[in-house]
């Protein structure tokens, strides 16, 4: 039979063990995560690029920074797309934050000569 102080060093051991597979589960994720960051970036990049055409195009043909109309249409739109209820309001924000980062970008692109 074990004693008092055998019976805390196998919990001991088996919590180091626990421990260790969360701090690799972590590990694991967080470098997946990492991987996702990275594709969010490129794809930031080449949605930034697509923006300035746009507004080039808008400078060209005389036409207004803001599309209310089209901003609504993309929110709704692309909100369809995430499944999970409990995390579109926060995509909705993600998305409206972009426009207007866009929007930034086209005012700039815009008063370019």
């Amino acid at each position: 039979m074990a004693t008092k102080g055998q019976n805390r060093t196998i919990v001991a051991r088996r919590n180091a063990g626990q421990d260790g597979l969360a701090e690799s589960s972590l590990t694991d994720i967080r470098r997946e995560i990492d991987k996702v960051d990275a594709k969010i970036a490129g794809l930031f990049e080449k949605r930034m690029e697509l923006v300035r055409e746009i507004a080039r195009l808008k400078r060209t043909h005389g036409l207004p920074l803001e599309d209310k109309v089209r901003e609504k249409e993309i929110i709704a739109a692309n909100s369809l797309r995430i499944a999970d209820p409990q995390i579109r309001e926060q995509y909705i924000r993600l998305e409206k934050t972009l426009i207007e980062i866009s929007k930034q970008i086209q005012g700039e692109e815009l008063l370019e000569d």
